[in-house]
């Protein structure tokens, strides 16, 4: 469930260089909520490695990332957390 008191951002996974049109513009969107601020290679590294196992099992050849900060009242219905780690939640969107 989010908090008040947290630090949410989304980052956004592409894989752009997909070879067949069907899988053009494959995305993954995962929301990170934390105490602290954190800084963006740490959300990209986080967001990377919670969604490697299936990125690798989609055949993703390249990782493009996007990271957005937002506000409580823009996060969508989350639910509890898809992966927690020493106080960090994250959340991966469909």
């Amino acid at each position: 469930m989010p908090s008040k008191n947290e630090y949410y951002s989304k980052v956004i996974l592409n894989d752009n260089a997909a070879t067949d049109d069907s899988l053009a513009g494959r995305e993954i969107q995962v929301i990170i909520g934390s105490a602290t601020k954190m800084a963006e290679s740490d959300l990209i590294a986080l967001a990377s490695e919670i969604t490697r196992h299936t990125r690798m099992n989609q055949g993703w050849s390249t990782v493009q990332t996007t990271v957005e900060s937002m506000d409580q009242q823009e996060l969508p219905p989350l639910g509890a957390p898809t992966h927690t780690e020493g106080g960090v939640n994250t959340w991966i969107v469909e």
